[in-house]
């Protein structure tokens, strides 16, 4: 998952609509970063730089906690299984990661379009590079990077 559907408003209704559309006996399935890692830093300087989320949204790491996926996919699975697993990331440069935000990553675009109207651009893409230069595993200029997700799968009950 990660993306759009981890920002949904209503995730209670993401995983019913998950359920109701999974055939009887198949298996729910969602993976998503955890927000200790690079990509949970790197949403925390983004967010920095948009406005707040309303009042009662709930965080889009609700899918990588284990308590709020349980909660999330307990009513329509059994035996639901939690693994934390790595993904490996390589990027040309920090740069190139970067780059590659601003030209797919939705919030990133956001957040330095806000930033740019209030001449903060350089700023935010500044700390996105320091953050990623940061993590860097490479010794070669390259980027590379290990990040967590959770794995959720449980077995849909019959009939959604």
């Amino acid at each position: 998952m990660g993306g759009s559907l981890a920002l949904a408003p209503d995730q209670r209704r993401v995983a019913a609509e998950m359920a109701r559309v999974c055939a009887p006996g198949g298996v729910l399935a969602v993976a998503d970063w955890t927000a200790e890692g690079l990509v949970g830093q790197a949403a925390r300087v983004v967010a920095s730089y948009l406005p707040p989320p309303p009042p009662d949204a709930r965080p889009p790491w609700a899918w990588a906690e284990e308590d709020s996926v349980r909660a999330l996919l307990a009513p329509f699975g059994d035996a639901l299984t939690l693994a934390r697993r790595m993904a490996s990331f390589t990027y040309r440069s920090p740069e190139a990661a970067i780059s590659y935000m601003e030209d797919v990553h939705g919030p990133t675009i956001m957040a330095l379009r806000m930033a740019g109207e209030q001449g903060r651009r350089a700023e935010l893409r500044a700390a996105l590079l320091a953050l990623y230069s940061g993590a860097n595993t490479a010794a070669d200029g390259t980027l590379a990077f290990e990040q967590e997700y959770l794995l959720a799968t449980a077995a849909a009950h019959a009939g959604g």
